[in-house]
C-alpha cells in the first residue's frame, strides 16, 4: 500500500491542497510514520486544505484519511472527509483525520462514515496533545469506541461552534469548549425530507 500524499519538514511549509481528490491510500505497519496518514500525512509543516475530498483511504494506525503530526499546523475548509478508516491493531486515534502534537483550524468541512476500529478514539477526527478550532461542520455517521464523531485527549483543547453531530456511534469524546451554536441529534434526518434536523426548523 501507498499513502496519497506526504508533506514533510520546514521546505513543505506553506503547502497548499486545493480542488483535490485523495483517495484510495493506503499505510501498512504499527510504527506512526509507516502506519499513519494514508490520504495526507504531514510532519513538522503548515498545510492549507482547501475544497478537497479525501475518501477511502485506510492506515493501520493514526489517521486514516490524513494524519497531521509535530507540530504541523492545518487548515482546513469547504472539505469533505468521508469513508475512511484507521487503527486496526490497537488504540489508535482519528478514523477520518488526527492533529497530534500541532493545531487544526477546520470550517464548513463533513467529516461523514469515517471509523476507527479496534480499540480507537476519534471516528471523525481527532485532537492528540493539540489545539484544535471547529466552525461549521458536520459529524455523520462516524464510529469509534471513544468519540465516534469528535475525540480529544486530556492535554488538547478543541473548540467547536456552530457544527451538527448526528447518527455518530458517539458524539464526541474527552470534552470540549462548547462556542455555541451546536446541535446533538441522534437522527440526521427524522422525517426523511432531505434537510437535516437540525436544520429543519
Amino acid at each position: 500500500g501507498r499513502r496519497c500524499i506526504r508533506i514533510k519538514g520546514a521546505g513543505a511549509d506553506g503547502t497548499i491542497l486545493r480542488n483535490l481528490t485523495i483517495t484510495n491510500g493506503r499505510t501498512i505497519g504499527a510504527q506512526d510514520e509507516l502506519g499513519t496518514g494514508a490520504g495526507i500525512y504531514a510532519t513538522a509543516a503548515s498545510v492549507v486544505v482547501e475544497s478537497c475530498l479525501i475518501t477511502n483511504n485506510n492506515a493501520d494506525t493514526h489517521g486514516g484519511g490524513a494524519a497531521f503530526f509535530s507540530g504541523s499546523q492545518v487548515v482546513m475548509s469547504a472539505t469533505v472527509v468521508q469513508g475512511n478508516t484507521g487503527g486496526y491493531d490497537g488504540t489508535y486515534n482519528g478514523g477520518g483525520v488526527v492533529v497530534d502534537g500541532g493545531i487544526g483550524d477546520f470550517t464548513n468541512c463533513s467529516f461523514l462514515e469515517n471509523e476507527q476500529l479496534s480499540q480507537g478514539r476519534g471516528g471523525g477526527l481527532a485532537v492528540w496533545n493539540s489545539t484544535g478550532t471547529v466552525d461549521d461542520c458536520l459529524f455523520r455517521q462516524n464510529i469509534a469506541s471513544i468519540g465516534g464523531g469528535l475525540f480529544k485527549n486530556g492535554p488538547a483543547t478543541a473548540s467547536v461552534g456552530n457544527s451538527i453531530f448526528c447518527e455518530n456511534s458517539s458524539d464526541t469524546g474527552g470534552g470540549f469548549t462548547d462556542l455555541g451554536g451546536n446541535c446533538f441529534s441522534e437522527s440526521c434526518d427524522s422525517d426523511v425530507d432531505g434537510v437535516l434536523d437540525c436544520e429543519d426548523l
